[in-house]
């Protein structure tokens, strides 16, 4: 965050520049403004934190005299950011720590609360953001308190709707991502899965690059559940959309990795064998020794399930472990008892079993690695059996998985208890065990309940002589009467074969009739295919040629923008300087309409709201405007090509217009623009503000500015009239017909 800080600041006091400085207090706002951005982006990059605070404090106080609640918010949060990164360093000594994380605190309040008053939405979801992160500021060595996450959540929260009402999608993405892994920390994993969802839409929506991570993330939340399901399907939209995207980044890895370990959960593990060599030829492309010792891992366990236990071992020794994480260390030990107690080998499974024991008080708190640990323990004492044994590690095993709503590990546990209780002979509780397992396994896979459970009731039942004769009576009946219905099922299925043979005849006749037919009608089928083909690829021709021709026009037009930028530079008369800039606005209006049609799939329209948000943050930027330019929300619309450049010619004019006259001496105010289709098949476009509005004395009629007569013209060249109101500021009405692609032909 701080980095991007600095980015920021150095980026906005080179955007100063840009601004008209129609009077000398301007200027001297402008060189002052400029100042303080040096002063910020000096302070970001100076080491020793002492110096970096006095050179934060002076834009702070440069920022007062002028005075600019933008610039001392920004000065704030540079404040903010070296307290911050100094009570990290020193997070040990917690009263040291807490003293600075105060300190930024209150900083960064006093922030906030500039943004708000200034309006400034963007900045204030910013500064939300950064007072989140003093939330994870606490001593390494201590568990952080929950109260530390929820106050985090809370400040995030108020980030994304300050984002929402700036029309930040890429923050509020972000934003919601972080609030889903908010929730998974605190074990909401619903919650987390629903925001992270949330994020999805607007990442697909702003075809953001991080699409496919926070798939592979839902899916992980999935799997983690026991939903194996759900899981690959997210896993694999992860896989796909990466690839899609040409992603060829150490990330990869991870993802060809993951979506292989839920196929194997499904075992599907040959087609997890094709994903893991997928994972082990990235990781070592990129020379990651730690993923290609955990894919072999991987590799190895997949092997182990498949029953080829020598290319198990095989893959395990051929790791080297001189320098190998813990958590890898961990998968090793369990595939190698794993293997051991495949083959029958105990007395070589024992030693990686006592290492597994004797880490399992340190993984309490670790959710996956906690479950592989038990459940390799007490594959063991379930295979040498030692059943009494099993019953600790199981019922912590079981405890695990009720605490993170593990559905499909929980079932394993209570199959594990059967299987204990079956073999020391108590039944009544083998067979509440393996009723409970039969639900859960039902519950995640939709199978039907084993038949084991009967085998465990004949076996209870065995001590009641008397009782098995009924029941061996009893079934003896109903497989009597099986064998009657098995007997008219045979006579019914015999008559049906006759009468069927007998419409198979007449059917094969009227189908020859038909073939017949039908071998012409395809023969003409085949030649309109042809046809159609041929103008399909003629069409997309046609297609590539227009956004080429908007291509090289947006090009032509940029070039045009360039040589009156060089010829202003020249140029010591400041209203032929400023005409220049208008003609360049003018220009960039319509190369930005030429932008968005060869660069969508559309070439005869484009969508307008899209193009109007463009041209704001390009006129904003441009006059440096502390002016709220406001688009309303509704329904989008598509306009023809000879439509949409009128359109963006007037309000180029009535947004310049508005920033350079309505608000004179700095003030703030609001330019509001709205445009909607009415019912009656016409386009309503206004743009207002809440500045000074026109000299009462003012005639639209005789009024000789440039601008007016522009958009007077072009108002009438789109069908419509230009409606001046001058009530709160100035409102610009225009109503004009809209008319489609095909409608604009004729």
């Amino acid at each position: 965050m701080y980095k991007f800080l600095c980015v920021t600041v150095i980026m906005l006091s080179a955007l100063l520049s840009c601004k008209t400085r129609d009077s000398r207090n301007a200027s001297l706002n402008n060189e002052d403004t400029a100042r303080i951005g040096k002063l910020l982006s000096k302070a970001s990059v100076t080491e020793h934190p002492d110096s970096a605070l006095v050179i934060a404090n002076e834009a702070l106080e440069l920022s007062k005299k002028i005075p600019d609640v933008q610039w001392q918010g920004k000065s704030l949060m540079s404040i903010v950011e070296v307290y911050r990164q100094e009570a990290i360093k020193s997070a040990a000594d917690s009263n040291a720590s807490n003293k600075l994380k105060q300190n930024a605190t209150n900083a960064i309040d006093s922030a906030i609360s500039l943004f708000k008053t200034g309006g400034y939405n963007e900045y204030t979801g910013d500064a939300y953001l950064l007072r989140s992160k003093l939330m994870e500021i606490s001593d390494p060595s201590v568990s952080p308190a929950i109260e530390q996450f929820e106050s985090k959540e809370r400040d995030e929260k108020a980030a994304l709707e300050y984002y929402q009402k700036a029309g930040n999608k890429e923050k509020q993405a972000s934003i919601l991502a972080d609030l889903g892994k908010l929730s998974l920390i605190l074990g909401n994993k619903p919650k987390a899965i629903e925001k992270l969802q949330e994020a999805l839409a607007v990442y697909e929506a702003i075809h953001s690059d991080q699409v496919a991570s926070t798939y592979s993330l839902v899916g992980a939340i999935y799997a983690n559940m026991g939903n194996y399901e759900q899981g690959l399907k997210y896993s694999y939209l992860a896989v796909k959309t990466a690839e899609m995207n040409h992603d060829t980044t150490a990330r990869m890895e991870s993802l060809y990795d993951f979506n292989a370990v839920v196929l194997c959960h499904l075992n599907q593990i040959d087609k997890a064998l094709v994903y893991f060599q997928k994972a082990l030829t990235v990781a070592k492309k990129y020379k990651d020794s730690t993923y290609i010792n955990l894919v072999n891992v991987n590799i190895a366990d997949a092997f182990a399930s498949l029953g080829k236990y020598d290319e198990a071992l095989t893959t395990l020794n051929d790791i080297d472990t001189s320098r190998i994480l813990d958590f890898v260390k961990l998968k090793i030990d369990k595939t190698y008892v794993q293997v051991y107690l495949s083959k029958g080998k105990y007395d070589m499974a024992l030693p990686y079993v006592g290492e597994l024991i004797a880490i399992e008080p340190k993984l309490e708190e670790e959710d996956n690695s906690h479950i592989n640990n038990l459940t390799s323990i007490i594959s063991y004492y379930l295979a040498t059996k030692q059943y009494k044994k099993v019953y600790p590690f199981t019922n912590k095993y079981i405890d695990h998985c009720k605490k993170y709503g593990n559905q499909f590990e929980l079932s394993s546990g209570y199959y594990w208890l059967f299987q204990a209780d079956s073999n020391l002979s108590n039944y009544a509780a083998a067979i509440k065990d393996f009723e409970t397992y039969s639900s859960l396994k039902d519950s995640v896979f939709n199978e039907n309940k084993s038949k084991q459970i009967e085998e465990v009731k004949t076996a209870y039942e065995a001590e009641k002589k008397e009782q098995k004769i009924q029941l061996l009576t009893k079934q003896s009946l109903l497989k009597q009467t099986r064998l009657d219905k098995v007997m008219l099922t045979r006579n019914i299925t015999v008559a049906g074969v006759l009468m069927l043979s007998l419409l198979l005849g007449v059917s094969y006749n009227r189908y020859r009739l038909k073939q017949r037919s039908n071998r012409a009608l395809e023969a003409k089928q085949q030649e309109i295919n042809n046809k159609n083909a041929h103008l399909e690829s003629l069409l997309k021709e046609k297609e590539w040629l227009i956004k080429e021709i908007h291509h090289r026009v947006k090009n032509n037009l940029q070039v045009v923008v360039s040589l009156l930028n060089t010829q202003s530079l020249y140029l010591n008369d400041e209203a032929a300087v400023r005409a220049i800039r208008e003609s360049e606005n003018r220009m960039h209006a319509m190369s930005l309409i030429h932008q968005r049609l060869y660069q969508s799939d559309d070439v005869a329209t484009i969508s307008i709201r899209t193009y109007i948000r463009e041209l704001i943050s390009y006129l904003r930027d441009c006059y440096d405007a502390k002016v709220s330019i406001v688009l309303d929300e509704g329904p989008d619309i598509d306009l023809d090509v000879a439509q949409a450049i009128p359109v963006g010619l007037i309000l180029n004019e009535a947004i310049s217009n508005a920033l350079k006259y309505a608000f004179p001496d700095e003030r703030q105010g609001k330019i509001e623009v709205s445009i909607k289709k009415n019912e009656q098949g016409t386009i309503n476009l206004k743009i207002s503000d809440n500045g000074v509005g026109l000299p009462a004395d003012y005639d639209a009629c005789e009024g000789g500015s440039l601008g007016m007569s522009l958009m007077k013209g072009l108002a009438e060249q789109l069908g419509g009239k230009l409606i001046l109101k001058n009530n709160t500021g100035l409102e610009i009405e225009i109503e004009f017909p809209y008319l489609t692609p095909m409608q604009i032909k004729e």
